[in-house]
C-alpha cells in the first residue's frame, strides 16, 4: 500500500482544524512512518516553498482509500499540550 500523508493543525482554542489540508508532507510504501494517536511530532518543512512546519500531539487520523494501492492519510495535530504551528 502506498500512503500519502498530510498534517492538519488544530489551533489552540479551536474545535476544528485550520484551513484546507496541506499537500502531502511525505509519501511512504509502508505504514510504519505514520504517527499514532498520542505521538508528539515535529514536521520541519518551513524551508520548502509553500509548506509550513508543524508540531503537536496527534489526536486523530483519517485514512481515505483512493484505490486498491493508494491511501491518503490526514493526521490531526493538536497544540493544546504545548505544540503548535511555527508560523
Amino acid at each position: 500500500m502506498h500512503y500519502l500523508v498530510n498534517f492538519l493543525h488544530l489551533k489552540k482554542g479551536h474545535v476544528s482544524v485550520a484551513g484546507p489540508p496541506n499537500i502531502a508532507h511525505f509519501e511512504t510504501n509502508g505504514g510504519g512512518m505514520i504517527p499514532n494517536i498520542g505521538d508528539v511530532v515535529h514536521i520541519g518543512l518551513s524551508s520548502v516553498p509553500g509548506r509550513s512546519s508543524y508540531q503537536g500531539t496527534v489526536t486523530d487520523r483519517l485514512f481515505r482509500y483512493v484505490n486498491a494501492g493508494n491511501c491518503e492519510v490526514s493526521v490531526i495535530l493538536d497544540d493544546h499540550f504545548g505544540g503548535g504551528n511555527s508560523e
